[in-house]
């Protein structure tokens, strides 16, 4: 079985394109997004150098991973791992190429795991050859994993609160209603 959010991540040193890190102890305090990509991570990298000054002010450490054996082109401030044996991608129990090729028909995948400041995995995502995520819906994930609700503050409910009930802390006898300057935004939540 893989990780599993809510998991501490696998420990590991490696060398990188900045020096041999310690993972734990390199990540210190921060949150980390740690990138894998088998293949294409050129154009990883330039999406993501995009937004490298927004992650910082979010503490966020950014880390690559490949399967590549040499060191990609891209300029980036952050250090890249070169797994080339898979060691760190099996700890993160990530396909190796053959076995992604074998189910998808390529052997091209990206991951990205998003790594708490307690060591823990607070997002895993897998895309396809054909997706990545955008710079901005990588700050969007940090932005909504670093917000800290408590039961009790203010949630927006659309007219379908049946299912969001069941969390703690929401009283469901005086639901409010979204405010009309939200629906452009939200959508319309009956017509979904």
């Amino acid at each position: 079985m893989g990780l599993l959010i809510g998991d501490i991540a696998p420990n590991f040193v490696a060398d990188t394109t900045t020096g041999k890190i310690h993972f734990h102890e390199w990540a210190g305090g921060h949150w980390v997004l740690l990138v894998f990509h088998s293949v294409d991570f050129e154009q990883e990298l330039s999406k993501i150098v995009q937004i490298e000054d927004e992650l910082r002010e979010r503490r966020v450490k950014l880390l690559g991973l490949s399967t590549l054996t040499k060191v990609p082109r891209a300029k980036a401030d952050y250090p890249i791992v070169i797994d080339s044996d898979f060691q760190i991608s099996q700890l993160f129990s990530i396909a190796s190429p053959i076995e992604v090729a074998h189910v998808w028909g390529t052997s091209s995948m990206m991951y990205m795991f998003i790594i708490g400041p307690d060591k823990r995995i607070r997002l895993t995502l897998v895309y396809p050859s054909n997706s990545a995520p955008a710079p901005r819906e990588i700050l969007r994930l940090f932005d909504s994993l670093q917000t800290k609700w408590e039961p009790g503050d203010d949630v927006i409910l659309g007219d379908e609160t049946s299912s969001v009930r069941i969390l703690s802390g929401i009283d469901a006898s005086t639901p409010r209603s979204i405010p009309p300057e939200l629906l452009p935004i939200l959508g319309n939540p009956k017509s979904h």
